[in-house]
């Protein structure tokens, strides 16, 4: 009698699939999810980060005017709030800076004095002993009380801006004797700053806070 064929026996490859996994797949479907809940950690941590910075209170300088009695130095009106920063533009730094060198080149029994002191008041640092220098050299008060009847008026010819707060600039002096007239060219270097004002009568006066930090003044050849 024949004997039947068996048939093989069907090998489990489930063990075999299970440490595959165990040893391969595994870790690398860990190191994936562990990386997506770093990315979500990350994102929570910055979002909560910008959260906490925009409860943060932002301290900003806000700029005032005091009007302040210049007897007693109280305020006498309410402080003003400027709101808003102003640039001036070229043509009223060339407008102040000339203001300042015909200031300080004019020569009149009646304004000297007053021009010599808004001078003074809008110079600050080395701007102010230069001006000390300067009146001392040229004596405006003194060349009045040597020639009576001397005046002198001031024309700017050229103003010239050289780099960030840096002015050149020539200055036509006529000086106005009894019997004659001179006339002298001045070339003029101006290191100024913009310095806001503080009261209501510097913004009288000088509402984009120009200001001079150093200057100098020579003689041009051409002069007579």
């Amino acid at each position: 009698m024949r004997k039947s064929r068996e048939k093989p026996a069907t090998q489990d490859i489930a063990p075999a699939n299970q440490a595959w996994f165990e040893l391969y797949t595994k870790p690398a479907v860990e190191r994936n999810r562990a990386f997506v809940l770093f990315l979500l950690a990350l994102l929570a941590f910055i979002s909560l980060s910008w959260a906490i910075l925009l409860l943060i209170p932002r301290h900003t300088d806000v700029p005032w005017i005091v009007p302040v009695n210049p007897k007693t130095g109280l305020p006498v009106l309410r402080p003003i709030r400027i709101t808003t920063a102003y640039t001036p533009n070229r043509l009223e730094i060339q407008y102040f800076s000339a203001r300042w060198l015909r200031d300080l080149f004019t020569i009149n029994p009646a304004l000297s004095m007053k021009y010599i002191t808004t001078d003074y008041t809008e110079s600050a640092g080395e701007g102010r002993n230069q001006l000390k220098t300067w009146e001392s050299v040229h004596q405006p008060i003194t060349q009045m009380e040597k020639y009576p009847g001397l005046t002198a008026s001031a024309r700017i010819l050229s103003t010239s801006f050289m780099g960030s707060g840096n002015l050149f600039i020539r200055v036509q002096q006529t000086k106005h004797y009894p019997q004659r007239t001179s006339v002298r060219i001045w070339n003029c270097t101006i290191n100024y700053a913009l310095i806001p004002p503080t009261t209501v009568e510097q913004a009288y006066q000088n509402p984009i806070g120009f200001t001079v930090r150093q200057f100098v003044c020579t003689r041009s050849l051409a002069s007579t």
